[in-house]
């Protein structure tokens, strides 16, 4: 697997191993993935062998640049979870608020002290 610089790791072949030297009964070596793609496909039958991720924003309180994450699924809930795992960010189930392209959610017990308003000075609700 390799790591590229959109922080996707990518598949691109599979090693075996025995202790003996390869021969026709006992495999040894290693295989790109990329020349037999459409026949894992085919015969997974799925679209893409690729999982779904999606970039999370992440907001610990809201307002707050905490980063962002990758979550895999395409879920608001998925996106708090996410920011939440992430060690290097300081969101927890009590601060954390999540955008998902435009959309957003806070995690279950959010209890940020930050008064937020809209520009008619009334309570802002999220989104």
């Amino acid at each position: 697997m390799i790591l590229r610089a959109s922080k996707y790791w990518e598949l691109i072949g599979i090693a075996s191993f025995v202790k003996l030297h390869a021969t026709a009964r006992a495999g040894s070596g290693y295989t790109l993935i990329a020349p037999f793609l459409q026949f894992i496909q085919n015969v997974t039958h799925t679209p893409s062998i690729h999982p779904s991720t999606m970039k999370c924003l992440c907001e610990c309180p809201r307002g707050t640049d905490s980063g962002y994450v990758y979550s895999i699924g395409n879920s608001l809930d998925g996106c708090v979870a996410a920011c939440k795992d992430e060690p290097s960010n300081p969101c927890n189930d009590s601060n954390t608020y999540a955008c998902l392209g435009t959309d957003c959610a806070y995690s279950e017990s959010y209890t940020s002290t930050t008064s937020e308003t809209t520009q008619d000075n009334q309570p802002f609700l999220g989104t």
